[in-house]
């Protein structure tokens, strides 16, 4: 992603701040220019947009935190046009990876076409270095014609003041993460964050946020009343005492994520290795989460009816507990489903603390979870050869109790996981 500005000097805007930064804008998007359109009066295509960069920069900085610490979220910026044209372009953020998404528009007054550009991922950090760059160039252009009280300068220096404190940059993305601005939040919003976490910490903090952002205050604050009150309760229905012992057997390689793959890379490997720790070859399937937890050392495994919103919870203590709620309405293997990517997320982030598994898909933790579930439940290389032989997805997915979307999309996805397994 870059932002390519042509400044355009002398420019006849009655506003300072927009004569000051019109400039003619690409957006690069990969290898594609998703400012590139077809002027239908003019019927000629042109390679950039006139506009000026002081309101999309100000949006930018302004939306920062909710940009980069919101998930399962995009962010159009749309909202940033301010009466002038963008293409339709959104970004979305999952923890470690930043993806710019493009759509194709038509507008009808003035009659322009934008063509859909390829989407591009890249590492979160490309993304701040790209958007800070064109934030703060489009301050310079301000200081040079004598203005300093824009907002954006305002913003800005926010922004970049809490990003020198890791305490503040803490503070400011899970703030993001709820969907509210640090630097206007409201008390009880800071309240919960403050709340929050004494028991949360790093990716388990936004998680747990962006999960119950969408909540009522009320019910926020009942879902981590129920998830202090499970975490205290360290009884032998939840202890899987050899969790942590074949953790430490997992290559620590396998749980980085490599340049250029996605959370799940780590989730297929590491779902490999501790089968192989747990002497669980690919085709003896795990039927059930007794047996899983059996293997892990707990005899008489129980789910809990106290955990509303959450599939279930980890607690690291002097051994690994795992509360899993009860799914009284769901699938019948959706518990062995959420009770492995809780396996995963243990074996995965081993650090102290306590982390949910939840409904969020566009964060890396949950993404993570759920490629080591799929793999751990239902080897593709078994799926794969069952498949050869005949079987359709229901009976596969009998076989290895999982739900057939599991196999389909094991299936599909088998490519990559070999790629991330090699």
């Amino acid at each position: 992603m870059q932002f390519l500005a042509d400044w355009i000097e002398d420019a006849l805007n009655a506003s300072a701040e927009e004569r000051a930064t019109m400039c003619e804008l690409k957006i690069m998007v990969g290898d594609d220019n998703a400012s590139s359109h077809w002027d239908v009066h003019d019927r000629y295509a042109y390679e950039a947009v006139t506009v000026p960069t002081v309101h999309l920069a100000e949006g930018i900085a302004t939306d920062w935190w909710s940009i980069f610490g919101g998930r399962d979220k995009q962010h159009p910026i749309a909202p940033y046009r301010t009466g002038f044209i963008l293409p339709c372009l959104s970004f979305k953020c999952d923890g470690s990876t930043f993806e710019i998404l493009g759509e194709q528009m038509d507008c009808e007054n003035p009659g322009l076409r934008f063509w859909k550009p390829d989407n591009e991922v890249i590492p979160r950090c490309d993304a701040e270095r790209a958007l800070s760059d064109f934030v703060e160039k489009t301050i310079q252009r301000l200081v040079m014609a004598g203005i300093d009280d824009a907002e954006v300068q305002f913003q800005w220096s926010r922004i970049s003041e809490s990003r020198q404190d890791p305490e503040q940059t803490a503070f400011c993305e899970a703030a993001g993460a709820l969907g509210v601005n640090p630097f206007t939040i409201d008390e009880w919003d800071e309240e919960l964050i403050l709340e929050a976490g004494e028991i949360f910490n790093g990716t388990s903090l936004v998680d747990f946020l962006a999960g119950v952002a969408t909540l009522e205050d009320k019910q926020r604050r009942s879902t981590l009343r129920s998830v202090r009150n499970v975490d205290r309760q360290m009884g032998e229905e939840s202890r899987l005492p050899h969790l942590r012992e074949a953790a430490c057997e997992v290559d620590d390689g396998f749980k980085q994520q490599r340049p250029n793959e996605g959370a799940w890379g780590p989730g297929y490997r590491v779902a490999r290795a501790l089968r192989q720790t747990l002497d669980m070859p690919e085709s003896r399937p795990f039927e059930s989460v007794t047996h899983m937890a059996k293997m892990l050392g707990c005899e008489r495994f129980g789910s809990t009816d106290r955990l509303p919103g959450i599939n279930a919870v980890v607690s690291r203590h002097d051994d690994i507990h795992i509360h899993l709620a009860s799914s009284f309405h769901g699938a019948w293997w959706s518990d062995s489903f959420n009770f492995a990517r809780a396996v995963g997320d243990a074996v995965c982030f081993p650090g102290g603390g306590l982390s949910v598994v939840n409904g969020l898909h566009g964060a890396e933790r949950q993404a993570m979870g759920r490629a080591f579930a799929a793999e751990f439940l239902a080897p593709v290389g078994m799926v794969a050869l069952m498949n050869r032989e005949g079987l359709d997805h229901d009976e596969i997915a009998g076989r290895f109790a999982v739900s057939p979307q599991v196999i389909q999309r094991q299936l599909e996805n088998r490519g990559r996981i070999e790629m991330a397994c090699t």
